[in-house]
């Protein structure tokens, strides 16, 4: 699926925090993975949690613009 088909898809998305790449306690600025139920495609996701855990269902929903990176992970 091409970024520009899937960043259409995104007013809302739904997915389970596979790992925290960074997170800061003071700022709650966080780097995480999340899985949306293709496990071969993992999204980025930047933004400020107050807690965070790996394993979390993350439900995310807007319209302001979404800078998007998909890679591919091998299990």
């Amino acid at each position: 699926m091409a970024l520009s088909t899937i960043a259409a898809l995104l007013s809302s998305l739904t997915g389970v925090i596979e790992r925290i790449t960074f997170h800061s306690e003071e700022s709650g600025y966080t780097v995480a993975r999340l899985n949306t139920g293709n496990v071969n495609q993992l999204i980025t996701v930047v933004s400020s949690f107050a807690n965070i855990q790996a394993g979390q269902t993350l439900q995310m929903a807007g319209t302001s613009p979404i800078r998007l990176t998909v890679s591919s992970c091998e299990l």
